[in-house]
């Protein structure tokens, strides 16, 4: 088994994320990051979250997540920075499985192709986000087994 890691700044996703969002909804019916706040910040508060740890989300704290996420028509990439938002001023940093959202997408769209194909959900260990509390960690860090390669159009 081979790990690559592959950062991924935070600013390029936010770019990815506003560029290829394409959850099935309407462009009127999505309704953003910004909006999302508030319930990410209230998943998020029900979190054993420590300042200074990494918090390793469960299969089915991943899986409320993910659900939250629908609810508040936002895509994997404007999920995740929701949670980053909310946890990097309080020194916080958390891990989410790829094995976890593997399992969820028969049930919940991530996003579209594009999304799944940034975030190599298909190859994915996992991936970190938050705080940086090592020299070495990006604002978000991926994670991913074997060589992979995917074509998007932009």
């Amino acid at each position: 088994m081979i790990l690559s890691r592959r950062p991924f700044p935070l600013l390029a996703y936010a770019v990815f994320f506003v560029a290829f969002s394409s959850f099935p909804v309407s462009a009127q019916k999505r309704l953003g990051a910004n909006h999302a706040m508030p319930g990410v910040e209230s998943f998020m508060k029900g979190i054993p979250l420590k300042g200074g740890e990494t918090y390793s989300f469960t299969a089915g704290e991943t899986r409320e997540l993910i659900a939250l996420a629908e609810r508040e028509k936002i895509n994997a990439f404007e999920l995740i920075d929701c949670v980053f938002r909310y946890i990097t001023p309080r020194g916080m940093r958390v891990t989410i499985r790829g094995a976890d959202l593997r399992s969820l997408q028969s049930e919940y769209d991530l996003g579209g192709d594009r999304v799944l194909a940034i975030l190599s959900v298909d190859t994915l260990r996992y991936l970190e986000t938050g705080a940086r509390l090592a020299g070495d960690q990006k604002d978000l860090d991926i994670y991913i087994e074997g060589v992979r390669e995917a074509y998007i159009e932009i």
